[in-house]
């Protein structure tokens, strides 16, 4: 235990001496482990990331009539005149996305192995209404890669 506290005395001596100001390095620290705690997914796992579109509404039954409307308009075109989420400018685009940054009703959907890309998931219900799901690009499972 004396061999431990040998060991770290300059660590914590180092990080208790003023840095910025008055400010010392834990807090600095602190700082430092906290970006690496909410990022260690896209450290870790950078290939997880997936792209996704979405048309957001308030009902089930407006999100079922939308669905419908598949056949005759574009994805984008149905999120830009009924998606209330401010993606549905863009297309209904939600960008690039990792596992947990989504709510995980809309995680299940996106991040199952069963989804796949182009074709549109819902109703899935969450906290902010009924979504309509559209995945645009998926990273293949690394067994699949090998097996080609």
């Amino acid at each position: 235990m004396d061999q431990i506290k040998e060991t770290l005395q300059p660590i914590v001596e180092a990080l208790s001496k003023p840095v910025l100001g008055p400010i010392t390095g834990w807090p600095i620290l602190l700082v430092i482990l906290y970006v690496l705690y909410t990022n260690i997914a896209e450290f870790m796992f950078p290939s997880l990331k997936i792209r996704a579109s979405h048309i957001l509404v308030k009902t089930k039954e407006e999100c079922e009539e939308i669905k419908k409307k598949l056949d005759t308009e574009t994805f984008a075109e149905l999120a830009m005149k009924h998606s209330i989420c401010p993606s549905g400018k863009k297309g209904g685009s939600l960008g690039e996305f990792g596992p947990g940054q989504m709510v995980s009703e809309f995680d299940s959907v996106c991040f199952s192995p069963e989804s796949k890309v182009g074709k549109v998931y819902g109703p899935v219900k969450t906290q902010f209404g009924y979504h309509l799901i559209l995945i645009t690009h998926k990273p293949e499972p690394k067994d699949k890669k090998k097996k080609e």
